[in-house]
């Protein structure tokens, strides 16, 4: 595995000759890096967990749960190390590939070189070439050609560890007229334990490919988060991307959607729900680089005490995407007047013939709507939480498998706006 070396090597060169985002980027701009100190926090080397099952804290439990929680596989990440990995005979008779990226590395090289670091270089970031140096254990899922996965996969990566720096990878590849679904969970154990984590996602359909993919972000709210995905789409493929973002003290998601043969399309939907002095950011890009694509984004946070959010979205369509269609929408609930939502929608339009619109709305609580559930007997913290689970409603009744509608719709719950 000596190419893998390689690279890490050559990213480790890369992020030490990079110093953290500067403000003087337009991508960077509204990111306050100031409180961040990455020498407070050290990356451990990978070691075999010897904790048994039976001592597991109640999370981990849980994801084993098939009732609470319906799996194809289960791949646990804690602290930087493999701590369980399972997969069910219907789907690796099918040959789907579904393991640790390290194994994949070794197992399938050729699977692995022909994607890792394509998508997402190194040298972007500071954060990704970490990412990139730094990452151990990872989650790698490869469906061949025509083999369909209806039951999702899960993973989750788990720190109960403070001052520790983790740096989660992801890669899939779905090969032509594949279908899979993906859980992909982050959890802290103690909520109040500093941590820091930067993560890079790497995935490409290839046509006709389906994937639907869930990321749920629950981290302690003393940790730092940065997550990049990119996501390639090829001829006819179809992308389902629902990302929830509950915790942090900063976190920092950008997802990149490349529409880059015709017929591909892609649904992004997002929930934020903030509290404290939380700061949540959220950047996209629906790249439409192919005629007859389609990309559809809704993107909601809510709010409350000293709270902030930010969403930065851009809609870019090439001179040979014509007749594409892309839609895209923020809007924000402010739960107290002493938090922030900041929303810059973008369009880049380079053909003629295209369907494109955005719009964003940031406001408070309808005290009307307010006033009626109270007269109904509802207390006024309980009128505002229906009014927050029905301001999500519009994304969660998007979701058709109802195991992962109640698994979003509980943590949320969990976060007791």
């Amino acid at each position: 595995m000596a190419w893998l070396g390689d690279l890490r090597r050559s990213a480790a060169q890369t992020a030490e000759s990079l110093g953290l985002p500067s403000r003087t980027d337009e991508q960077w701009r509204r990111t306050d890096l100031a409180r961040l100190d990455l020498n407070a926090f050290q990356t451990a080397a990978p070691s075999s967990p010897e904790l048994p099952r039976s001592q597991w804290p109640a999370t981990l439990q849980v994801a084993l749960d098939e009732q609470a929680s319906p799996a194809e596989g289960v791949l646990l990440h804690s602290n930087n190390s493999v701590l369980y990995l399972t997969q069910k005979a219907a789907s690796a008779q099918k040959g789907v590939l579904f393991m640790d990226l390290e194994s994949a590395s070794l197992k399938h090289p050729e699977l692995v070189q022909r994607a890792l670091g394509q998508y997402v270089k190194p040298a972007e970031n500071k954060f990704t070439a970490l990412n990139a140096a730094h990452w151990r254990g990872g989650t790698f899922i490869h469906v061949p050609a025509n083999v369909q996965v209806e039951v999702p996969f899960h993973v989750l990566t788990w720190s109960d560890r403070p001052g520790l720096a983790l740096y989660p990878r992801l890669l899939i590849l779905a090969e032509k007229n594949a279908s899979v679904s993906l859980i992909d969970e982050y959890q802290s154990a103690d909520q109040e334990s500093s941590g820091f984590s930067s993560g890079v996602s790497e995935i490409w359909l290839d046509e006709g490919a389906e994937l639907r993919y869930y990321y749920i972000q629950q981290w302690g709210k003393s940790v730092f988060n940065f997550m990049t995905q990119r996501i390639h789409l090829s001829k006819d493929s179809k992308l389902t991307n629902v990302g929830l973002n509950v915790g942090g003290q900063l976190s920092r998601v950008q997802t990149d959607v490349l529409l880059k043969e015709s017929g591909a399309s892609s649904k992004q939907y997002g929930l934020i729900l903030g509290d404290g002095e939380q700061r949540f950011e959220v950047l996209t890009l629906q790249d439409h680089q192919a005629p007859h694509t389609e990309s559809d984004l809704l993107y909601k946070s809510a709010l409350k005490d000293k709270s902030r959010s930010f969403y930065s979205g851009l809609i870019q369509i090439e001179k040979e995407a014509q007749q594409s269609n892309a839609y895209q929408v923020n809007r924000n609930l402010l739960l107290s007047p002493k938090t922030r939502a900041d929303s810059i929608p973008k369009l880049e339009i380079r053909a003629n013939d295209v369907r494109c619109s955005h719009g964003s709305a940031t406001g408070p609580i309808d005290e009307d709507q307010c006033f009626y559930l109270m007269s109904r007997g509802f207390s006024r913290p309980d009128a505002e939480r229906l009014i927050v689970e029905g301001f999500f409603e519009e994304i969660l009744s998007r979701i058709p498998q109802a195991a992962i509608h109640e698994r979003l719709r509980q943590a949320l719950i969990q976060k007791a706006i």
